[in-house]
C-alpha cells in the first residue's frame, strides 16, 4: 500500500509526528523509547476501512523508528486489546533488544 509507506517516509522526515499513545496496563515505562501512534486515511476509501493506524516506538536517543502494528478501524474501533497489544510490544521490545 503505498499510502502506508507514504506515512512511513514522513515518519522518517518527522519522527514526532505521531501523538504519544499510552502503554497498556502491565508494561512498565520503556527506557529510552515512547510508544506512539499515528492517525491518518487511505484514499478511495470510505469509513472504518479508510482510518488507518500505525503504533511506532521512537528512540528518544537518535529518533529512530521501531514501526510496530498498522491496523483500520474496520479491524479494531479503538486499538488493539490490552493484552494481546501487551503480549506483541513484549515479544517487540526483546527483538529490539529493550526487555
Amino acid at each position: 500500500m503505498s499510502a502506508i509507506a507514504a506515512e512511513v517516509a514522513r515518519l522518517k522526515e518527522q519522527p514526532r509526528w505521531g501523538h504519544f499513545e499510552p502503554l497498556p496496563h502491565g508494561i512498565a515505562a520503556l527506557d529510552g523509547l515512547e510508544f506512539r501512534k499515528l492517525d491518518f486515511g487511505l484514499p478511495k476509501m470510505r469509513g472504518a476501512a479508510a482510518q488507518w493506524r500505525l503504533m511506532y516506538f521512537l528512540s528518544l536517543e537518535d529518533n529512530g523508528l521501531f514501526l510496530f502494528w498498522v491496523y483500520s478501524h474496520a479491524q479494531f474501533s479503538k486499538r488493539p486489546e490490552p493484552r494481546e497489544l501487551a503480549a506483541e510490544i513484549n515479544v517487540s521490545l526483546e527483538e529490539i533488544g529493550k526487555q
